[in-house]
């Protein structure tokens, strides 16, 4: 698909090379215009960063599906996942995504959250401290 963006306004010089000038750009124009566009929206797309992986779950919101005394299940993302949090928490309640351990995310109610976000998160991975 990117090659392709390279190879537009080329083809497009040689098909409207043998028209007046004032039709060839205007064809130039309105065939090029959009390739550029679209190359522009693509070369922004490749400069974000990745959010995929454990990364993309750090900060997310959650709701808990079943209490969690410590462990229950959370719905993520529209995915349901097992969680434990270091306090309980009812079914319904809000949560943010702290840490994901061994596929199970690590979760703290919204309201006592005072780190405002993402900045705070980290990954555990799942060996306990010295």
């Amino acid at each position: 698909m990117c090659h392709l963006l390279f190879v537009v306004p080329v083809v497009s010089l040689l098909f409207f090379g043998p028209l007046p000038f004032a039709e060839a750009a205007t064809l130039y124009v309105l065939v090029n215009g959009p390739v550029l566009f679209l190359g522009w929206r693509i070369w922004k797309v490749h400069r974000r960063p990745p959010v995929t992986g454990w990364e993309g779950m750090l900060g997310q919101r959650a709701v808990a599906e079943t209490p969690l005394q410590p462990e229950g299940l959370v719905r993520c993302k529209g995915e349901l996942w097992k969680a434990s949090a270091p306090a309980p928490v009812a079914a319904g309640g809000r949560l943010r995504v702290v840490a994901v351990r061994n596929m199970e995310l690590l979760v703290e109610p919204v309201q006592a959250s005072a780190s405002g976000g993402r900045g705070a998160a980290t990954r555990d991975t799942g060996t306990p401290p010295p």
